[in-house]
């Protein structure tokens, strides 16, 4: 448990005996089972939208040691959601979004064992998803974010608050990327992004339904 002092997650919080210690500045963003494993993505203190203090990391614990087993080093800055869907670990991450007009796009990875990640898909377009903008149906697993187009005015394009989907509920199909829904936001810089994704209307097994926030 850290707080910020002279930077965030300098100061100690109450930290205790039997916390899980994670190696000195970096912050946990998000948290998945696999297997009789929890894997907790953190990310370096310090990042910004202009410099990066180091690489994002996977932690491997198998919820009993007094400390993790394993590290995992990612190609991003930013890990922001995991999500376990049949046995794949699928990792979002991608960089810092400066809050303007500049989309910084992401990736998508999958865990392949020991200390590889394997890019599946990757976009220029958009920001990684929030943890809970993450779900997945059969083998497909869908995510929260936003796509970007040009609008009249120069230099200030639009955004627009979309799902994404990985791979399709019936295998027979080849593994692509789509964009599966899109939200009702206005288009504007500052409420066209997807931040909450669940699987929760089963209309029936054929035609899922995904309640969605922005």
């Amino acid at each position: 448990r850290t707080t910020y002092s002279t930077d965030e997650g300098t100061g100690n919080d109450s930290s205790t005996y039997n916390a899980l210690d994670l190696p000195i500045g970096y912050m946990p963003t998000c948290l998945e089972s696999f297997g009789n494993l929890l894997v907790i993505g953190a990310i370096p203190a310090g990042s910004n939208a202009t410099l990066t203090q180091g690489k994002a990391a996977l932690f491997f614990w198998d919820t009993i040691s007094p400390s993790f087993s394993q590290i995992v080093y990612l190609p991003d800055p930013l890990v922001t959601a995991l999500k376990n869907v049949n046995g794949v670990l699928n990792i979002f991450s991608g960089a810092v979004s400066t809050g303007t007009d500049i989309s910084n796009g992401y990736r998508v990875s999958a865990y392949v064992g020991g200390n590889r990640v394997e890019q599946v898909y990757y976009s220029n377009v958009g920001s990684p998803p929030l943890a809970g903008a993450v779900e997945s149906f059969g083998d497909r697993v869908a995510w929260g974010t936003f796509e970007q187009i040009p609008s009249t005015t120069a230099g200030s394009p639009e955004y627009y608050g979309v799902v994404m989907a990985y791979k399709s509920k019936d295998n027979r199909f080849p593994a692509g990327v789509h964009c599966i829904m899109n939200s009702a936001a206005s288009g504007g810089a500052a409420d066209g992004l997807v931040t909450a994704l669940k699987n929760v209307q089963q209309a029936s097994f054929s035609l899922p339904r995904f309640v969605v926030g922005w």
